[in-house]
Parts: C-alpha cells; structure tokens; sequence
C-alpha cells in the first residue's frame, strides 16, 4: 500500500508539473518597427504561431484577422510597387509620360502603412489573449520528503 501511495504521488507530481509548464509567447521588437514571436526564447514562423495557438480560439480568430491585414497590406505594397516601376520603365524608354500609374502606385503604397499597423495591432492583441489563458510558470514543484514524522508533501 505504501508504495501504491508513493507511487500516486509521483504521478500527481508530473500531471501538475506538465500543466504548469505551458509557457507565453512573447512579442520583441527587431528592427524598423518588425516585430518578431518568441516562445522559449526561439523564434517563431506564423505557421508554428498558429499551432501553439491554436488552445485558444479566441486568440486563433484574433490572429487570422490580423493576417488577413497583412495579407492586404502585402497586396498593395506590390501592385504599388508594379506601378512604380512600369512608370520608371516608361519614363526610361523615352515614350510618353503618363502619370496616372504614379498616382495609383503611390496610393496602393501609401495605403499598405496603415494596414500593416492593424496587422501589427491586432497580432499583439491576439498574442495578448492567448497569454491571458495560460497559467504562469512556477518555480516551485511538488516535493515529497521523508522526514522523522513521516511522509511530507511540500507545495
């Protein structure tokens, strides 16, 4: 019986152990405003964000809208980008200027800054819900002694 009871204990002490030990992602900046998601203190890739993520439904919405904003900032980056350069290469082939891909081009990229600062916005918010769900690492562990009285359980 006494080693049925130790041996119960034991277990309890890793089921709390694995529960205890989910940690947070965390959000650091890199460089000109780029942020990157580290979990353990290694980077992560959206694919692998979205499958630590994906316990919290919440957070896992929160995180698609944001992608869907990059997705959008992205589109118009490079299509204002392609006008960009179908001008310069118009303007290079000495044929007539017309400025209309100008226009175009610089409002596709003037309007991808905003977005990519909702992107930015809402990804932080989503990591900041997936946080709120997982329990905080605790240094101290379940310890079983034995001692002059007995057995002792210590928290």
């Amino acid at each position: 019986m006494p080693r049925l009871l130790l041996f119960l204990l034991l277990l309890t002490q890793s089921i709390c152990w694995a529960q205890l030990t989910q940690e947070r992602i965390e959000v650091k900046s890199r460089f000109l405003g780029e942020f990157g998601f580290f979990y353990n203190d290694r980077p992560l890739n959206l694919r692998q964000l979205k499958q630590i993520m994906a316990v919290n439904e919440e957070a896992t919405q929160q995180l698609e809208t944001a992608l869907n904003y990059r997705k959008a900032a992205g589109i118009g980056s490079i299509t204002g980008m392609a006008f960009m350069g179908y001008y310069l290469f118009e303007v290079s082939q000495d044929r007539p200027e017309n400025i209309w891909p100008v226009i175009v081009g610089g409002t596709l990229l003037l309007a991808a800054i905003p977005l990519n600062a909702i992107y930015s916005n809402k990804a932080e918010k989503a990591i900041e819900t997936y946080n709120e769900g997982v329990p905080y690492n605790r240094s101290s562990s379940i310890q079983l002694e034995l001692s002059g009285s007995g057995l002792v359980l210590r928290f």
